[in-house]
């Protein structure tokens, strides 16, 4: 440097001048990290692990007080103040596969009383097949398997299923959004959506299990108050709209399922043959 500049010191990224005080290089805007200590070890592991550059923790707080503004600010451009929606959506999805997995029994066994619930409401309300012992040892067995299958494969089921929620909701409530603003929607409430479910299971798990059936209503709710915002919808507007999403969601489930087993049995003869 010249030798008015004896003072400064290179940045260690860009070689660009810096005052030996500052604490980002004000060229390339890295921050300036000095000999490794272990309070600085410390610093650096709760920044990284519980601050995700505090958007994370920010974003959450924003959905959980105010979706809409958060939606709102992001479409509207203003990327920078909050975590973008597919890392938002893959933080929640990989803390609810860290949690159920690491109390996978609990969380099987939740299910399987769900599941021993509703078939006994069945036999009581409807009798015939549903009160045979057959058919509901077969039913919470089947359940249960599912249940696994879900829980192995959570990652997948929920990157297979956000394009059709976009779909469904890009479909029922209309063109004010386009395709791409409604997977940032679901992407977003999705992610917060996990989080409720997460700490409603860590509940039902030392309450009681009932707890946990319910987790899908913070999610609703949420969809609901975001979407009738969003919308400008009445009550009434808002309800249909809800019935036409499920309805939507069942058909695409349907039309999957229809779609993997015609799947499964031409890949079935092609083996054969």
């Amino acid at each position: 440097f010249p030798s008015m500049n004896t003072d400064l010191v290179p940045c260690k990224n860009c070689q660009a001048p810096l005052h030996p005080d500052a604490s980002f290089c004000s060229d390339c805007g890295a921050k300036v990290v000095g000999r490794i200590t272990l309070k600085g070890l410390l610093n650096e592991l709760v920044e990284n692990v519980f601050g995700w550059d505090n958007k994370y923790f920010f974003t959450v707080k924003g959905l959980f007080t105010n979706p809409r503004e958060v939606l709102d600010t992001y479409l509207s451009g203003t990327r920078k103040r909050y975590m973008p929606p597919i890392g938002f959506l893959l933080v929640g999805l990989t803390l609810a596969i860290f949690v159920y997995n690491g109390f996978k029994d609990q969380y099987l066994e939740i299910s399987k009383d769900s599941s021993i619930a509703q078939t006994e409401w069945m036999a009581e309300k409807f009798g015939g097949i549903y009160a045979e012992e057959s058919y509901k040892k077969d039913t919470v067995q089947r359940t249960t398997k599912i249940q696994s299958t879900i829980l192995k494969y959570l990652n997948v089921f929920t990157l297979l299923f956000i394009p059709l929620y976009s779909l469904s909701t890009r479909i029922v409530f209309g063109k004010r959004y386009n395709y791409g603003e409604h997977l940032v929607i679901n992407s977003y409430l999705q992610g917060l959506g996990f989080l409720f479910s997460i700490v409603l299971f860590l509940v039902g798990i030392t309450i009681h299990p009932s707890v946990f059936i319910f987790s899908i209503l913070p999610t609703f709710i949420i969809y609901c108050y975001v979407f009738k915002q969003l919308y400008q919808l009445s009550f009434s507007e808002l309800l249909l709209k809800l019935m036409l999403f499920v309805g939507v969601i069942l058909s695409f489930i349907v039309l999957v399922g229809i779609v993997a087993i015609v799947i499964g049995i031409g890949y079935a003869y092609l083996t054969r043959s």
